[in-house]
C-alpha cells in the first residue's frame, strides 16, 4: 500500500456515495488485515467507514475477526477497530470483532500501549 495511491482513494472516497464506497471495500477484499495495519491503507479503511457506516464496516469487521486482537494493539490497526466502535457498534459483525478482541487476557489488552 502505497502513500501516493492511497492517497488517491482517500479523495475519491470524500466524494464517493455508499455504492462507490463499498465498492472500494470490496476491491481491497482479502487483504483488509494488512490494510488496516498499514499507515496509509489504514487511513482508507477509516475513511470508507466514517463514509458509509455500517454497511462496509459489516465486510471490514469479518475480515478482520480471526486477527482481531493483533489488529486491535497495532498502531494503525487499532484507529481502525476505534472507527468500526464509534460508527457501527451495534451491529451483529462489529459484536462479534469485539467479543474476539476482548475472549482472553482484558487486563494485557487494557494495559497495552494501543490495545486500551
Amino acid at each position: 500500500f502505497d502513500a501516493a495511491g492511497c492517497q488517491a482513494v482517500l479523495l475519491a472516497l470524500g466524494v464517493a456515495g455508499p455504492w462507490q464506497v463499498a465498492g472500494i471495500v470490496a476491491g481491497i477484499r482479502g487483504a483488509i488485515p494488512a490494510a488496516a495495519r498499514s499507515p496509509h491503507a489504514g487511513r482508507v479503511l477509516e475513511a470508507a467507514i466514517h463514509a458509509s457506516g455500517a454497511a462496509s464496516s459489516a465486510a471490514i469487521a469479518r475480515e478482520l475477526l480471526h486477527q482481531g486482537r493483533s489488529v486491535a494493539t497495532n498502531p494503525c490497526g487499532s484507529r481502525v477497530v476505534c472507527r468500526l466502535l464509534e460508527h457501527a457498534a451495534g451491529e451483529p459483525q462489529i459484536l462479534e470483532l469485539t467479543d474476539g478482541i476482548l475472549a482472553t487476557d482484558v487486563a494485557g489488552l487494557c494495559c497495552h500501549k494501543f490495545g486500551h
